[in-house]
């Protein structure tokens, strides 16, 4: 590979892939925006990009999606060697107005606290899976909620394909130290800016809500057998990944008897866990640490409910 290549590659990947992904889809509908009213690229201007956002009002997108897809235009500008237009002040202060006119968009999602999840646990217990699936699942639940993890950094992304890498937990990736703390090695984070990934420790709670005990007791049954060094930690017997989905069916299924399940997604884990240690007295900062935020938006997690008492054990 040519030493242009390479530093194309690195340009590229300054940002993560879903994030370019999430940019693309608002790209696209400002290039149909353009193609409707015959205005090149090369025409465009700050009305342009007023109007652009003007109809994505009309067309009832949130606020922050609004935002997103001039984040993504932003960035094409930056990338192309352009002056950036949507840093203008009337840009600015059309997506301000959106805001006032918008309004806030609800977060619904209930956050999966300490005490949902001992209901989980026991709901998970009572069913008719094998042991093994539970204690692959209950391992998995376990290690999102005390990992503040989203879901897509360490599952892979269907049952027969591991995909890329760099963004499921592998076997190799995870470590017992006596039985008192489990260590995971992500690939990839959204936040990790250095490209070497991330180090989460996990530490033992001595309670029946407990990521290093169901860590140990998943591998007890998990099979030696194994693909290579780059074989997916949570596997079935049958050599098949437990992905999103899996996880996301389950976990809705085990809380189906809570009101306002509907509301429970497979981001609650992570609100969960930023609530449960904001009610637990943590600092802003641990918080932020734990869950590998950049800036203040983990204060969107924290749910203006009573989590309980618990205790955290956050990443150090």
């Amino acid at each position: 590979m040519s030493l242009a290549d390479l530093a194309g590659q690195l340009v590229h990947h300054h940002i993560a892939r879903t994030t370019r992904k999430t940019y693309q889809t608002g790209l696209k509908r400002f290039r149909r925006f353009c193609a409707a009213r015959n205005l090149p690229m090369s025409s465009v201007d700050v009305d342009a990009i007023v109007h652009f956002l003007t109809d994505l009002f009309r067309c009832g997108l949130s606020r922050s999606t609004a935002r997103v897809y001039l984040a993504g235009l932003s960035h094409l500008f930056r990338e192309t060697a352009l002056h950036d237009l949507c840093g203008h002040e009337k840009v600015f202060h059309a997506l301000a107005g959106y805001g006032r006119l918008c309004g806030k968009t609800l977060d619904h999602r209930l956050p999966i606290t300490l005490d949902v999840m001992k209901f989980l646990k026991n709901q998970l217990g009572d069913s008719d899976l094998t042991n093994y699936s539970k204690r692959l699942y209950w391992c998995a639940f376990c290690f999102a909620f005390f990992g503040f993890l989203r879901i897509g950094e360490f599952l892979a992304p269907s049952t027969r394909v591991v995909g890329q890498l760099d963004h499921t937990l592998l076997f190799r990736n995870v470590t017992i130290d006596n039985a008192t703390s489990v260590t995971i090695h992500l690939l990839h984070s959204k936040s990790d800016m250095t490209g070497s990934g991330q180090t989460i420790h996990l530490n033992a709670t001595g309670r029946t809500v407990c990521p290093v005990r169901a860590c140990i007791k998943f591998l007890r049954v998990r099979p030696h057998r194994s693909r290579g060094r780059e074989d997916a930690f949570f596997v079935f017997p049958d050599a098949s990944y437990l992905c999103r989905q899996l996880v996301t069916a389950a976990m809705k299924r085990f809380l189906r008897p809570l009101e306002g399940s509907e509301h429970f997604g497979a981001h609650s884990f992570r609100i969960g866990a930023a609530t449960t240690a904001a009610a637990n007295n943590c600092s802003d900062s641990a918080i932020q640490r734990a869950g590998r935020w950049k800036s203040n938006t983990y204060r969107g997690y924290i749910r203006p409910s009573n989590a309980g008492v618990a205790i955290l054990f956050y990443p150090t």
